[in-house]
């Protein structure tokens, strides 16, 4: 349910993005020329790669292999944790130039879409660890699964979202 509920809450950030964008294709045009794209592009690939993970981490507990679901986890939570490096460091290339959320429509969106689900990010690293530590600790097996399946599919809404996320911020221009 929650997952639906914030699925919900980014398509209406969504629509309203895509509302103002029309309504200021320039501006919007212009910001976007200002975002790095192949940073984005890196924040894709290592979310994708993290999704991978946990799907891995997911199957390999259902086989009773709970050594490799340890070491997936491991690997969704180490790219958890790049994925924030690169989109902290971006922040603050577009501070260091004087980019804000009052900038302009198109970076108060930028920076509030990102932001949450940047801190949806921090969220499911924290919620990995938890599962991380009960792997270790044997917690999960076939048949028992569930909180690992639950936090993967937080994880995978999560890689979803930027995946919507980057092509709408990074690079779609509809002038």
């Amino acid at each position: 349910m929650f997952v639906l509920v914030d699925l919900c809450v980014f398509a209406l950030l969504f629509l309203t993005f895509v509302v103002e964008q029309a309504a200021q294709p320039a501006v919007f045009s212009r910001s976007r020329a200002m975002l790095d794209a192949p940073l984005g592009l890196a924040n894709t690939i290592v979310l994708l790669t993290s999704s991978w993970a946990m799907a891995l981490a997911v199957h390999a507990v259902r086989e009773g292999a709970q050594v490799w679901a340890s070491r997936f986890v491991a690997v969704a939570i180490l790219t958890g944790v790049m994925f924030t490096g690169i989109k902290s460091a971006e922040y603050a290339v577009k501070f260091a130039d004087g980019i804000s959320p009052v900038t302009n429509d198109f970076f108060m969106y930028y920076f509030i879409i990102t932001f949450i689900h940047f801190f949806h990010v921090i969220a499911g690293i924290a919620v990995l660890f938890i599962v991380l530590l009960k792997v270790r600790r044997g917690g999960y097996g076939a048949g028992r699964s569930k909180g690992i399946e639950t936090a993967a599919t937080y994880w995978h809404m999560v890689d979803l979202l930027w995946v919507m996320l980057f092509p709408l911020l990074y690079l779609a221009d509809w002038r």
